[in-house]
């Protein structure tokens, strides 16, 4: 009986640490999502380009403007949540709202990782699912 019971005690703070690790992964996901319609509303309302800038491995990135190039806002991602792949190093917004061009952005935490992605005419951003990787590395950036 007492072992049934630490066996069932154990699952669930194994089941609540992993939702705990794909909530910080959402969470930034969802915070960095908002940055980027900031730079794009900040370059359509001033226009000049606007931008998110990222380091690759690291675990913040940086809101910025041009003419003057200026970092408007850093960014420190969750504790643990960093970012493991990108097919650019920064996301660039025109003045008329569209991306400079297609961006993608993996974060990842603790084998899971989570991908965003912009297009360049309408330059949104959309979330994708968290996926769980085998630890050969971040999943591709582009479908």
């Amino acid at each position: 009986m007492a072992l049934s019971v630490a066996a069932l005690v154990s699952a669930g703070v194994i089941i609540s640490a992993k939702a705990a690790e794909r909530g910080a992964l959402n969470a930034a996901s969802l915070a960095l999502q908002a940055d980027f319609r900031y730079a794009r509303r900040m370059a359509m309302l001033e226009g000049r380009r606007w931008g998110v800038y990222f380091v690759e491995g690291g675990d913040t990135y940086y809101v910025f403007h041009s003419s003057p190039r200026a970092v408007v806002k850093t960014v420190s991602l969750p504790d643990g949540v960093t970012v493991v792949g990108l097919s650019e190093q920064e996301m660039v917004y025109l003045p008329r709202g569209t991306a400079l061009h297609g961006f993608g952005v993996v974060l990842g935490k603790n084998g899971y990782t989570q991908r965003l992605t912009a297009t360049v005419s309408g330059g949104r951003v959309e979330i994708k699912g968290i996926v769980k990787t085998d630890g050969g590395g971040a999943p591709l950036i582009w479908d």
